[in-house]
């Protein structure tokens, strides 16, 4: 029997949390899910074991980014060899369980605010420095959009920003930016949302100014 469909942020998680992952029931195929992150918004990177209910033992598991249509389309075509299920229902039923996770990932970010707080040294000072930067550079380009647009929905979290421009705000090199802002993405600090074909071209968005971490005291 197919679970709630979650189709808004008030609505209790169709998500069933067992100790080896998430689990997920739709109409015809029943999902556990394992490796699922709050951050990198521009990937949806899971391990998904699928079953169906008449016939429980035979199942299919693979590692897939659900955001990749031809990984999707895989996993469709892998179910119908190996399942029996047919690949439009299958993608229907992952279109649906996107949602979920999308919203799981929002209330994992939540969460992890309070219960897995940060460290003062989990960033570098110099990690620390360039997220000053961008705190910077991102308000200043939320006040711009403001100015010209005063009636703009746009909030902080939804401006973009790239490693050029940092360069150029900042003075520091590609060597220095790329150093210091992937830890700040795998922290949460920050997500990528987007590169061009040859991933030369990130864009990332500020999640977390880092202004409530913990203080070194002196």
């Amino acid at each position: 029997m197919a679970q709630k469909q979650f189709d808004d942020g008030n609505s209790a998680s169709p998500l069933i949390r067992k100790p080896d992952g998430l689990y997920y029931t739709a109409t015809k195929l029943s999902f556990r899910i394992t490796g699922l992150k709050p951050h990198n918004l521009d990937r949806l990177r899971v391990t998904l074991k699928a079953s169906t209910e008449d016939i429980p033992e035979l199942f299919h598991i693979d590692s897939l980014d659900l955001y990749n249509s031809r990984s999707r389309e895989a996993f469709c075509e892998s179910c119908r060899k190996y399942l029996k299920v047919k690949p439009e229902t299958t993608a229907a039923e992952l279109t649906e369980l996107i949602k979920v996770l999308e919203h799981e990932r929002i209330a994992m970010r939540e969460l992890g605010k309070t219960v897995f707080p940060r460290n003062v040294d989990d960033v570098s000072p110099t990690g620390r420095t360039l997220l000053g930067h961008i705190d910077d550079y991102v308000h200043e380009k939320y006040r711009m959009i403001r100015g010209k647009e005063p009636e703009s929905n746009e909030e902080l979290a939804s401006i973009p920003f790239s490693r050029k421009e940092l360069r150029e705000r900042s003075g520091w090199s590609e060597k220095q930016i790329r150093a210091n802002i992937e830890p700040l993405v795998e922290l949460g600090y920050l997500s990528r949302v987007g590169h061009s074909r040859q991933g030369s071209a990130y864009r990332y968005i500020l999640l977390d100014n880092g202004k409530d971490d913990p203080q070194l005291e002196l």
